[in-house]
């Protein structure tokens, strides 16, 4: 296997790790971190979605990670990995802000 795959297969994952390690890190600061106007709101809100947010992103790169070890391995087939890529990326960020947003909405509810 080429350098210029093992970077195709494992920089996404990877990203998402670093991000998902990085993000509870932030401080209320800068243009760094989970920045919505819910979470901004008060210092309570900001540390609850940096934590939550960072988590989601840690662990969707975990995901990410395993499922394009099985395209590496060819345990999958190649042609789904795009689609799967895709779906991994734009879904799971999709997911992640949703779900933060549904939680910090409840935080800030109790």
């Amino acid at each position: 296997m080429s350098y210029n795959l093992l970077f195709h297969y494992f920089f996404l994952p990877i990203i998402f790790i670093l991000t998902g390690i990085l993000i509870p890190l932030c401080k209320n600061i800068g243009p760094v971190g989970y920045r919505t106007p819910r979470s901004m709101k008060n210092q309570e809100n900001w540390d609850f979605s940096q934590k939550l947010s960072g988590r989601l992103m840690f662990s969707l790169g975990i995901l990410m990670l395993i499922n394009n070890l099985l395209f590496y391995f060819a345990i999958l087939p190649h042609t789904y990995y795009q689609p799967t890529e895709m779906i991994f990326v734009a879904g799971g960020s999709i997911l992640v802000i949703l779900y933060t947003e549904i939680r910090l909405y409840q935080f800030e509810k109790k």
